[in-house]
């Protein structure tokens, strides 16, 4: 699945912080070390609270993007 389905289907999405990326993503979710990728996945699946906030976020960022039926 692309960034786009994945965001639009409330999936929060990590992504490195380069290119196109680094702007489709939430800032708080972008990485420049593999290890800050496992630190962001860690806290994710440690609080639903994060957890559904950004999948909120991701959904909320797509809509013009995604088709819905």
């Amino acid at each position: 699945m692309s960034v786009i389905d994945c965001q639009a289907l409330g999936v929060p999405v990590l992504a490195p912080r380069l290119g196109w990326l680094a702007g489709a993503v939430e800032e708080q979710l972008t990485f420049d070390e593999p290890g800050e990728a496992v630190k962001i996945v860690e806290e994710l699946l440690a609080s639903p609270t994060m957890w559904q906030a950004a999948s909120r976020r991701a959904a909320a960022s797509t809509p013009e993007r995604w088709p819905r039926s």
